[in-house]
């Protein structure tokens, strides 16, 4: 995938749309952050940018790893489910 972006504020706008914080990863997928990061030691999840007090995801592969939770949770918790 190439992008090409005609102004600085096209960049942020895909930045802004695309890139999460491990914060916002934690909410988005409705688990705590010491989840997010033993997903990220499995390599479940992979940064796209990982800094030693700080990462970004890629929305995309959060969304990704969402759907694969939202499956394992059918299978193993089923009566939570159940209540939806």
């Amino acid at each position: 995938m190439y992008l090409q972006f005609e102004t600085k504020d096209e960049f942020i706008r895909w930045i802004q749309e695309n890139l999460l914080s491990p914060h916002e990863v934690s909410e988005y997928l409705g688990v705590t952050p010491q989840a997010v990061n033993q997903s990220v030691k499995n390599g479940k999840l992979v940064p796209i940018k990982q800094e030693p007090r700080f990462s970004l995801f890629l929305k995309e592969d959060v969304e990704n790893r969402k759907e694969e939770l939202q499956t394992l949770r059918t299978k193993y918790r089923p009566w939570e489910s159940d209540k939806k």
